[in-house]
């Protein structure tokens, strides 16, 4: 194929919810259908390399913010996470960076936001510890200053010995099939792998079965 020569829509193949679009060049690029109705998009429409070129740089951007804006859609993201999913849904990287600014503008995303919102959601349905819920944040790819500082200000409200109390709560039938320094030593090991500090596992402890 000579530089000049018109590049033709071969084929419109459905896949999905998108369509993708096969081209003389052997280029495949996807597009959503209201894209295809849109551009009026047919098979067997040729192109000029100058046509097919604004073409092409068109359905690349339109498929990007549509991944992004259905993504964002479906569930929160830190930014690294964001990031990565687009990667892995082969947005070009120049896409991602304009995106990503536009929605940190918007107020879409944000790590410490995402930060704050997720810690919350851990202590609800899976409480721990600081360094627990540091650790789950940099899981999801926040940096570990914004997740300190997040998880930081979610516990100053909170006393750490109310969240190991809440954890030997789910436990305690568990717990009280053993002796009480067989409990005690299953307890203090339990917690400590949430990242409970040890005053708080005793404490609690304590209130739930006891001193002695």
């Amino acid at each position: 194929m000579a530089d000049d020569d018109p590049i033709v829509l071969e084929a419109i193949e459905r896949k999905g919810r998108l369509f993708l679009l096969h081209f003389s060049n052997d280029a495949v690029f996807r597009a959503t259908p209201a894209t295809v109705q849109q551009l009026g998009l047919v098979e067997e429409i040729a192109f000029s390399p100058e046509g097919y070129g604004k073409l092409t740089d068109l359905l690349e951007r339109r498929f990007a913010w549509y991944t992004a804006e259905t993504t964002l859609a479906q569930r929160a993201y830190s930014i690294g996470e964001f990031k990565r999913k687009l990667k892995r849904k082969e947005i070009p990287d120049k896409l991602i960076i304009e995106i990503v600014a536009d929605f940190k503008e918007k107020g879409l995303l944000g790590d410490y936001a995402y930060a704050i919102a997720r810690t919350r959601s851990l202590l609800e349905h899976n409480p721990a510890g600081r360094a627990f819920l540091v650790s789950r944040l940099q899981n999801h790819l926040v940096p570990r200053p914004i997740a300190e500082k997040a998880v930081g200000e979610i516990l100053s409200d909170l006393d750490e010995t109310d969240i190991a109390l809440k954890l030997l709560e789910k436990r305690s039938a568990s717990l009280s099939k053993f002796d009480l320094e067989t409990a005690r030593r299953k307890a203090y090991t339990y917690l400590a792998r949430r990242a409970i500090p040890y005053g708080a596992a005793k404490k609690a402890f304590e209130k739930l079965f006891g001193k002695s």
